[in-house]
């Protein structure tokens, strides 16, 4: 007696295969789904970063000219021709509001953004809940501004650019305390 084991060995074995091709059809899929998601993460942070305002690079001789500016120091003269030019009456304003001198204003901004490298009216780098805040107007901004160092800072005993910059910046940064302390002598 003969027992046909060639027909239930082929239907295993198919079955084999089947199961092996749908294995290999779920990968693929899988493979396939991350890249997509892969693609839409690029696509979505190159919006994002092409959202944000173009930021001008300076050199090292106009960085140094930009620094040179001593005859203008602690005056707002220093923000004539500046993007900061309209927020100059609401410095003022808010200055004398807060009790807050100017110095604060023109040395911080100019190391946040050079007086020029912002967006939203945001001159000062103020972040919320890690994002940079973008603010409808100066009166907004400096508003804010005054505030956040008045009470976070000067009512707290924070004075100093060497005093504010742990908190302000979270980090030490001896180039962002050169560039405020040159508005603070």
């Amino acid at each position: 007696m003969k027992l046909d084991l060639s027909s239930d060995f082929l239907k295993e074995k198919n079955k084999k295969r089947k199961r092996e091709n749908t294995d290999l059809m779920i990968l693929f899929c899988l493979i396939i789904i991350t890249i997509i998601l892969v693609l839409l993460a690029v696509l979505n942070c190159l919006s994002y970063f092409s959202s944000i305002e173009k930021t001008e690079v300076y050199s090292d001789t106009e960085f140094e000219l930009l620094m040179s500016n001593t005859h203008k120091i602690n005056s707002l003269e220093v923000l004539n021709g500046t993007r900061l030019e309209d927020a100059i009456p609401y410095i003022l304003d808010v200055s004398k509001t807060y009790d807050v001198d100017v110095k604060y204003f023109i040395g911080i901004s100019f190391a946040e953004s050079s007086f020029n490298r912002f967006i939203g009216y945001n001159p000062w780098g103020i972040m919320v809940d890690g994002k940079m805040r973008k603010f409808d107007s100066w009166r907004e901004s400096t508003d804010y501004f005054a505030r956040l160092i008045r009470y976070e800072y000067l009512d707290k005993g924070f004075i100093t650019p060497e005093q504010i910059m742990p908190k302000y910046v979270g980090y030490e940064s001896q180039s962002w305390l050169r560039a405020v302390n040159q508005y603070f002598n």
